[in-house]
């Protein structure tokens, strides 16, 4: 008599299977904004990776002569298109700084 009342309790709650065709919808509806999200993430990652990549490596080459902060601003609004070379001045020389040479003389470095 057990086996029977559960068996009649877990029949009658049970609940109808979803239908093919909907399953196949919310399927797709999810792979497309999952392509569309992922394929809007690598590219804007990519070029700030490298212009805070590149901007820092010019910081380590000039130390204190080099703006890094406004380098990797510039470059992330460009989004990419103006990334330093260091080692071609054309590229990096905007952000380089300017300071009085020590001793007291008022003459500033000309670039």
């Amino acid at each position: 008599p057990l086996t029977q009342t559960a068996y009649q309790t877990s029949t009658s709650t049970a609940t109808p299977p979803p239908h093919p065709m909907a399953f196949k919808v919310c399927s797709l509806v999810l792979l497309v904004v999952s392509l569309v999200f992922l394929a809007s993430l690598p590219c804007n990652a990519s070029y700030t990776g490298m212009c805070i990549r590149n901007c820092g490596q010019c910081k380590e080459m000039y130390g204190d002569y080099f703006n890094a902060q406004s380098c990797a601003e510039s470059c992330i609004m460009s989004q990419g298109n103006s990334v330093p070379d260091c080692n071609n001045p054309s590229t990096f020389k905007n952000f380089l700084k300017r300071f009085k040479p020590s001793g007291g003389v008022n003459a500033y470095l000309h670039l």
